[in-house]
Parts: structure tokens; sequence; C-alpha cells
């Protein structure tokens, strides 16, 4: 009989009461718990995620600077290698101008079926790629 009329005095005149401090407690841990996660978020994701940016760029802009650097080298070092064996380009030219039209005919044949084979590596590896 106590239980039954301590029961019922805690539905009549308590129970309201607990269950508004209970939700309000409640809200409160969620509001902490977001307060926690938004912190951590703007203390430690964000500068993270920023570094990362950061560090992306500076390798990409990198690259991009030394690729632009070996282009300009290797066009250099091309037209003065290129200048350096003209004298051996012109001879050759001249040589092979002097040789009988039977020779120049079976390498250019030679020639031709080296560059079919090779065109067929090739398409070998583009169709692997």
């Amino acid at each position: 009989m106590a239980i039954l009329c301590g029961y019922a005095a805690y539905q009549a005149l308590f129970q309201r009461m607990y269950v508004r401090l209970l939700q309000k407690i409640i809200r409160a841990f969620v509001m902490l718990y977001r307060l926690i996660i938004r912190m951590f978020h703007y203390a430690v994701i964000l500068p993270l995620r920023l570094l990362y940016r950061f560090f992306v760029f500076l390798f990409i802009t990198t690259c991009h600077f030394v690729l632009s650097i070996g282009k300009i080298l290797y066009k250099v070092i091309y037209v003065c290698i290129r200048f350096l064996l003209q004298p051996f380009i012109w001879i050759g030219r001249f040589i092979w101008r002097q040789t009988p039209l039977r020779f120049q005919a079976t390498v250019g044949r030679i020639f031709h079926i080296g560059k079919g084979f090779l065109a067929k590596i090739a398409n070998m590896f583009r169709k692997k790629g």
C-alpha cells in the first residue's frame, strides 16, 4: 500500500518536473557533445585539411616547374646536339646519294619491314595499357 501511495504521489507531484529536468539534462549533454565535435573539427580536422591542400598545391607547382625547366633543357640540348651532328648528317646524305639504287631499295625494304614490326609491337603495348 505504501508503494502505491508513493507511486501515486510521484505521478501527481513530481513526474512533470522530473521529465522536464531529464530532458534539459539530455539536451545539455547533446549540446556539449556537439560543441566538442565542432571544436575538434575546427581545431584538428580543418587545419589538417588545409595543410594537406597546401602540400598538394606545393607538389603540383614543383612538378610543373621541374617539367617546364626540363622541357627548356631538352630543347637546348636537342639544338646543341643537332648542331654538333649536322656535319655527320651531311656526310651521311652525301654517301647515301652515292650508293647504287639497288642497295637503296634493299635497305628501304628492310626498313619498311622493320617499321611494320615495330608498329605491331607498339600496338600490342597500347592495347594492354
